[in-house]
């Protein structure tokens, strides 16, 4: 994904046994990931949110999407509403913050969250947009 390289840590012993560490991922400064980049934890908060809240209020999917190798682009998360082809909303980390926006329309963003699971929550606090029919009406 992006060129951070592992660091390697020396192996410890403890008693007849050899302890060997995981790699360390580096990536930003003082070896921490970016600061645009979604951690485990987000993705796991993510997904619990999208099955315990989004599905069952009317969004067919949630996608985390990762910001590829230019580190100007940070993961974000796609909600989609039921019945949609494209995006509704958008959540992305700027920082230490959280920034959620609709994806179409002039409205700007949401806000800037300190938690992921406020910005989630400024998604479902929007209300719904009406969809419409695709149906040929004859008179």
């Amino acid at each position: 994904m992006t060129d951070r390289t592992a660091t390697p840590r020396p192996a410890q012993r403890l008693g007849s046994a050899i302890i060997i560490p995981f790699p360390i991922r580096s990536g930003g400064a003082g070896g921490r990931a970016p600061s645009n980049r979604l951690g485990l934890r987000d993705r796991i908060e993510t997904l619990t949110w999208a099955a315990m809240v989004a599905t069952p209020s009317g969004y067919s999917r949630v996608n985390i999407c990762n910001g590829g190798p230019d580190p100007e682009i940070g993961d974000f998360v796609l909600i989609y509403e039921d019945g949609r082809e494209w995006a509704s909303y958008g959540v992305s980390r700027e920082g230490s913050r959280f920034c959620a926006w609709p994806t179409s329309g002039a409205a700007g963003i949401l806000g800037r969250f300190d938690t992921l699971r406020e910005a989630l929550d400024a998604v479902m606090a929007q209300p719904r947009r009406r969809r419409r029919s695709r149906a040929l009406h004859v008179r």
